[in-house]
């Protein structure tokens, strides 16, 4: 669920002048709200949320909850640097997110820096599941030459055309990477150009 805060920026120099004749202006900004367990906070109000940049307070002008379904490309790193309790607990996220999920909402998968696993939109849960099983282990076979950020400029282009809502979530033990061809600028300006979040988890324990 993502929620959009429409916010009153009165001459904060984010999209208005700064000067007291100009009108305020307004900018949508997606959030979601999570306790630190990772539970989602719902039903939430305007009133309930303070948003701040450095000593000002921001007005929230409303609040809107999208609940349309979501489209998630989830990027996990299974190389020889991942340890096995890493494994072990990024098979058990994943599944509880597709345990979670609504019915009508979309999941793929692309692994990297080991052997080579994907599962794209419109294969069955099944699918999905027995790969996500699979990753509690280390898999046999060679490594893939698919560094994290060609997975990141694969699964951007796996989300077009892009729609509300659309994330990448990357399980991995460290964004470093010496294997990938693709290049930072242009990953941000894909992600930039095409308004789709990316989510990253640190694995390295």
């Amino acid at each position: 669920m993502v929620r959009k805060l429409l916010l009153l920026c009165f001459g904060l120099g984010i999209c208005c002048s700064s000067r007291a004749e100009q009108p305020p202006c307004t900018l949508e900004i997606p959030v979601s709200v999570f306790l630190p367990d990772g539970a989602l906070v719902r039903n939430l109000d305007a009133n309930q949320m303070v948003i701040k940049t450095k000593d000002n307070t921001l007005p929230i002008g409303g609040l809107t909850t999208n609940k349309e379904p979501r489209r998630i490309v989830v990027v996990v790193e299974t190389g020889e640097r991942v340890s096995d309790a890493a494994r072990t607990i990024a098979s058990n996220v994943l599944t509880e997110m597709v345990t979670k999920a609504r019915p009508d909402d979309q999941f793929a998968l692309l692994t990297a820096r080991g052997p080579f696993k994907e599962v794209r939109f419109g294969e069955s849960r099944d699918l999905l599941r027995n790969v996500i099983d699979r990753l509690a282990t280390k898999q046999p076979g060679e490594s893939s030459s698919l560094g994290l950020r060609d997975a990141f400029e694969q699964a951007v282009r796996w989300l077009q055309p892009g729609q509300q809502g659309d994330a990448i979530l990357v399980l991995t033990m460290g964004i470093e990477d010496d294997r990938s061809r693709a290049k930072y600028a242009k990953v941000r300006e894909a992600l930039d150009r095409k308004s789709t979040r990316l989510n990253s988890s640190h694995l390295g324990i």
